[in-house]
């Protein structure tokens, strides 16, 4: 660990370590320069540790190197004296430190940004575990990056299960805000990169002192000289592009303030081909597209911002939920369609802080009426079907939501409650209308190709419903056995129009309990576009994959799991 003045945050990053300690072959610190009693304090409280003092010399990259010329053993774990495991990521650790690294080999970490309040503010992903090697050294006065030789990146692996919590403000103090931007245009002159640049150009002194106009300008020649890759005697990871995603989403934050929309729409094809974007980037491509009254490719700009797949550079602003959905609310109002305008505005509100979505003005008494009108003439039909589906509406926009939710639940579980619990829906709802309820024992659920309680889930708010799970087993695999085991997940023998696919290729064994619960939590998510999750052992060999990927050549992103 690299420390100066960490006195106040060292209890808390020891205390999350301490659970390794048998894993711990050496605990190494190199002190900058701390007049905290810092060195004092790390003595006092691992008396085995090794705590060397340097002065700072003015690059991290060499800081970082002095420390591993200090360290030995299989494994490094670096951390900053602000920072903490989260707790859920020590049984990962313990397993991986147990074995020996198979070749050299960096893990990159996810990092949250806990602000004072203790929300997540940002996120990134940080080298912090390393398997050890004689030729692994950092590179980069600042925003260091590890290497094995002079333009060999170490090879890498992102591991979202390992999460380190940062505390950190949201703005830096001016002291440490000016250390920083002295540190990055020394960097830019001796070490000149697009990734120095595009730090450079969103520094809060770059901001204020220059236009948009010749930021946005800037930024498009980071963009541009990112993609051609480093120029002639440059290699990586001396020369670095910058974050993409991040950079795109400046540009455009830049075109919609000055009113290019129709560059952001006529360059988004390319910038969408060249990064995955941030769920920012698709809100404000709606945004744009909505102006242009472009409403069909709007509304699936929006709905991409909600698709798990893309994530957010603000993971507590509402770009995954509420932003996208109330703006899918004013869409549908837009075309005419009030249920769904209702519908989004409801799941807006419900994902949103209080103080982050103003009083809607769609959930009107007079929509309201008109859905009980719609089921009332349904039921006067003998069209019971019709008036569920126009009632679930009702109650989900209603005050009753949560009760239609439970009777959701009930219904999933236990096939043979339906009826009843139906019956008692239209009841709730038309209380003088006992005498339709002998209508509801033809709408049982266990007759085949019924369509009740798919129109009953349909009404449902699409993040209240646990999506499709489809069996497939392997010859000499007994699918009955199999859904016994998976009962909790209430899977379906035949195939899901969306939802996962579990592929069981041999099940000699049942699945481990630790594999089952995994199964269980990730059946209940929505799927990303690239998801494959896969637990294999001796005997055992589960798959779990999206509908659409399965007889698909699209590529998925395998994640192993074990217990």
């Amino acid at each position: 660990m690299l420390v100066r003045n960490g006195r106040q945050t060292l209890p808390a990053c020891l205390a999350s370590v301490r659970p390794l300690a048998p894993w711990i072959y050496e605990w190494v610190f190199l002190d900058t320069g701390s007049d905290d009693s810092t060195p004092d304090y790390l003595r006092a409280e691992i008396p085995e540790a090794r705590v060397l003092a340097v002065p700072w010399p003015g690059h991290f990259a060499t800081a970082r190197n002095q420390l591993l010329a200090e360290v030995s053993g299989p494994w490094l774990l670096m951390l900053d004296a602000d920072e903490a495991l989260a707790p859920e990521s020590l049984p990962v650790l313990q397993q991986l430190l147990s074995k020996e690294p198979s070749g050299p080999e960096a893990l990159a970490c996810l990092r949250l940004d806990h602000d004072s309040n203790g929300d997540v503010f940002q996120w990134t992903f940080l080298h912090r575990l390393f398997a050890q090697d004689p030729a692994l050294h950092f590179v980069g006065a600042i925003h260091e990056r590890p290497c094995l030789q002079p333009g060999e990146r170490m090879p890498t692996q992102i591991r979202p299960d390992i999460v380190i919590r940062h505390q950190a403000e949201r703005s830096m103090p001016p002291v440490k805000a000016k250390q920083y931007l002295n540190l990055l245009d020394w960097a830019r002159q001796h070490e000149p990169s697009p990734l120095m640049d595009f730090y450079r150009l969103i520094h809060p002194d770059t901001v204020a002192s220059q236009s948009a106009e010749r930021r946005l300008q800037q930024l498009q020649q980071v963009f541009a000289q990112s993609l051609q890759g480093p120029p002639s005697g440059q290699t990586l990871p001396g020369w670095m592009p910058a974050p993409l995603a991040e950079l795109l989403l400046e540009i455009q934050q830049l075109q919609v303030a000055l009113g290019q929309h129709h560059h952001l729409i006529a360059e988004w094809p390319h910038s969408t081909a060249a990064a995955v974007v941030y769920a920012e980037s698709w809100v404000l491509y709606g945004d744009v597209l909505r102006r242009q009254h472009r409403l069909a490719a709007a509304e699936t700009a929006y709905l991409n911002a909600l698709d798990p797949y893309y994530s957010a550079a603000d993971p507590g602003g509402g770009w995954q939920s509420w932003r996208p959905l109330q703006a899918l609310a004013q869409l549908a109002a837009q075309q005419g369609q009030p249920l769904a305008s209702a519908s989004y505005a409801w799941q807006a509100r419900h994902s949103a802080p209080d103080r982050s979505i103003p009083s809607p003005d769609l959930m009107l008494p007079e929509l309201l009426q008109r859905l009980a009108s719609l089921s009332t003439t349904a039921l006067n039909r003998q069209d019971p079907e019709g008036a569920l589906y126009w009632a679930s509406h009702y109650l989900v926009h209603h005050v009753e939501r949560q009760i239609l939710w439970q009777a959701w639940q009930a219904a999933a579980l236990h096939h043979h409650q339906a009826t009843p619990i139906l019956a008692a829906l239209l009841h709730l709802l038309w209380p003088e209308t006992r005498a339709q309820i002998p209508l509801l024992p033809a709408l049982s659920p266990d007759r085949p190709g019924d369509p009740v309680l798919p129109r009953l889930q349909q009404a449902l708010l699409p993040g209240q419903i646990r999506p499709r799970l489809s069996l497939h087993t392997a010859a000499g695999v007994d699918p009955q056995r199999i859904m016994a085991l998976l009962a909790p997940v209430t899977p379906c023998e035949h195939d899901a129009p969306d939802g996962w696919h579990l592929l069981v290729s041999e099940a000699a064994t049942d699945p481990p309990p630790a594999w089952l619960q995994q199964l269980q939590l990730l059946s209940a998510l929505p799927p990303g576009r690239l998801d494959i999750f896969v637990w294999q052992s001796a005997g055992c060999h589960l798959r779990l994959i999206p509908c659409h990927l399965r007889n698909s050549n699209t590529p998925g992103i395998e994640v192993r799991l074990n217990p």
